[in-house]
C-alpha cells in the first residue's frame, strides 16, 4: 500500500506501516463547542487510546482519560501535569521551532510536517505556514494518525465555524483567518466518506 507520509522520530521506529486495530481502539477529541451537547465522558474514557489536542478541560462531556497528547509549536500551549501523564506526545512542529516544551519521561514523536503539508496542499488546497489559511493542529494530527490506524473515532471537530466559540472551554467567540472552515470540512468529510473516520455521535446512535 502506498505510504502517505513519513515521520521523523529518533525515539521510535519510523516504520509507517498501518497498525491493525479494532474499531473502538482510538478516539481523537477536538475542542469544538459541540462536545457540550453530549455527556460522552465515560464512553470516551473507555477507548484504549484517547488523543487530546493543545489543551483540554476534563468534564462529563469529554472525559478525563489521556494517552496521547498532541500539540503544535504555533501559539501558546497550556501545559500542566495532566499532559505529562500521557504515554506519548505528538509534536506538530509547524513553525520549524528548535525549542518547544517536552517531557523527558514521555515518548516524544516529532512529526515530519513537509510530507503532510504536501498532501494537504495537493488534495485539499491548504496553504503552507505562514501563508494562511494553513491546516489546524487537529487536521495535521488526524492526517498523521490516519496512516497508522484502520479507523479513527472523532468528536468535537466543528470545522472552525466563525459564528461560534472556537473552543468548548472558552466562552468568548474567537475569529481566526489562519484556518479555513471550508477546507477543514472538506478534509473531514472526505475521510468520513472513505470510512477512515467515524463520528462518536454516529456510533452511539447505531447502538441505541
Amino acid at each position: 500500500m502506498k505510504k502517505i507520509f513519513l515521520i521523523n522520530n529518533k525515539n521510535i521506529n519510523t516504520n509507517t506501516n498501518k497498525t491493525s486495530v479494532k474499531k473502538n481502539n482510538i478516539i481523537v477529541i477536538g475542542n469544538g463547542p459541540s462536545v457540550l451537547k453530549h455527556e460522552f465522558g465515560n464512553i470516551i474514557d473507555n477507548f484504549d487510546e484517547v488523543v487530546r489536542i493543545n489543551h483540554y478541560v476534563p468534564s462529563k462531556n469529554v472525559g478525563k482519560k489521556l494517552t496521547i497528547f498532541a500539540h503544535s509549536t504555533y501559539g501558546t500551549i497550556i501545559y500542566n501535569n495532566v499532559f505529562s501523564m500521557a504515554k506519548e506526545i505528538l509534536v506538530w512542529n509547524q513553525t520549524n521551532s528548535k525549542e518547544f516544551k517536552s517531557y523527558k519521561s514521555v515518548k516524544n514523536t516529532i512529526i515530519d510536517k513537509k510530507p503532510i503539508e504536501t498532501i494537504l496542499k495537493k488534495n485539499f488546497n491548504f496553504n503552507i505556514y505562514p501563508q494562511g489559511p494553513w491546516c489546524s493542529t487537529g487536521v495535521a494530527i488526524l492526517m498523521y494518525l490516519i496512516n497508522k490506524y484502520e479507523k479513527i473515532c472523532i468528536h468535537g471537530f466543528d470545522y472552525l465555524q466563525k459564528s461560534k466559540q472556537l473552543h468548548y472551554f472558552e466562552s468568548k467567540i474567537i475569529k481566526t483567518s489562519e484556518h479555513s472552515s471550508i477546507l477543514e470540512k472538506k478534509f473531514i468529510e472526505h475521510y468520513l466518506k472513505l470510512g477512515k473516520l467515524y463520528k462518536l455521535e454516529d456510533l452511539e446512535n447505531n447502538q441505541d
